[in-house]
């Protein structure tokens, strides 16, 4: 339990009695609903979602009345989600930043490397907020889609050039190359600069594989003269009824030459017939190439959000 220095308000982990009126204030945030608090905790349950890492405010020690809360979800690659009440007011939002600040300082960085939160880009109180916490807008992502290939669609696509191939992703024997690759498409990167090289390549993949239901059939890595420069990472969404693009990316060896456009339509002629509806992927608004290259091929923006960061531990972590 922490005292704010001004005395306005304490700062405690959720726990005991004040879980249910802290989930409450978190769930009316998202819902609009005073008294979502028993949904939200009934969900957490079966969805297996942990509240190690639930702070609130309070207006004195030991009160079991929430005011402003920071549910951190850790997930796999050592990310961890913040999922927060909403302020009406600079007050409750200064106050909400030093419930975020409080929580990331007390996130175990084995645990989470990332701290992140998806605003909307009009929710300039929930942006101030994260940002008195250390989080500040790291990009605005642009969530792109299109239908599913169908029919013929992409069903004559330009030869690869010679010593360019797209192959199979092989779960194991694959897995050290992956880990080589990945830091060498970040090089040069107009897509989140910013986490470059901030969590170990294993954190990465793992992310990624958590994504939806991962199947190593819908992954690719792309060759040139045998050597890996770049990947195709797809994964269904179930839920959603979409197979999303979660990582594409090439080194600098093959930059520039329009094989970006190119691969994606072999990979795009590979996912005809499946049962999904769309294809998604987000992209940030800074990377002006990638954007050209999606909307040639058929993806339009149906999304925006403010993507807020904060990095837990020493460069070292």
């Amino acid at each position: 339990m922490t005292l704010h220095p001004e005395a306005r308000f304490s700062i405690q982990r959720v726990q005991g009695d004040l879980l249910l009126p802290a989930a409450s204030r978190l769930a009316q945030a998202s819902s609009g609903l005073e008294n979502a608090g028993g949904d939200l905790l009934h969900a957490a349950k079966l969805h297996a979602i942990s509240f190690r890492y639930f702070w609130a405010s309070t207006p004195e020690p030991g009160s079991k009345v929430a005011r402003q809360a920071c549910l951190v979800v850790p997930g796999a690659g050592r990310t961890g989600m913040c999922f927060t009440t909403k302020p009406t007011n600079d007050a409750e939002t200064d106050e909400l930043g030093a419930v975020i600040e409080h929580a990331c300082k007390h996130l175990p960085p084995k645990v989470v490397r990332l701290a992140q939160a998806l605003v909307e880009t009009t929710d300039e109180v929930l942006i101030r907020a994260h940002t008195r916490a250390g989080m500040p807008p790291m990009a605005t992502l642009l969530y792109l889609r299109r239908a599913m290939p169908q029919g013929q669609e992409f069903g004559s696509v330009t030869p690869l050039p010679e010593g360019v191939e797209l192959v199979p992703y092989r779960p194991g024997h694959d897995d050290p190359v992956l880990m080589e690759v990945l830091p060498r498409t970040y090089e040069g990167t107009l897509d989140c600069p910013e986490l470059s090289n901030t969590r170990r390549p294993s954190d990465v993949v793992a992310s990624h594989r958590a994504a939806g239901a991962w199947s190593p059939a819908l992954w690719w890595m792309v060759r040139h003269e045998g050597r890996a420069e770049g990947v195709a990472l797809f994964s269904a969404m179930p839920e959603q009824v979409g197979v999303e693009l979660v990582y594409f990316g090439l080194t600098p060896v093959l930059r520039g030459r329009g094989l970006g456009r190119l691969l994606l339509q072999h990979t795009f002629a590979r996912l005809r017939g499946r049962p999904e509806t769309h294809l998604t992927c987000a992209c940030d608004e800074r990377n002006a190439p990638a954007l050209r290259m999606y909307e040639a091929l058929g993806m339009y923006e149906h999304e925006r959000r403010v993507a807020l960061v904060r990095v837990i531990g020493g460069a070292d972590a």
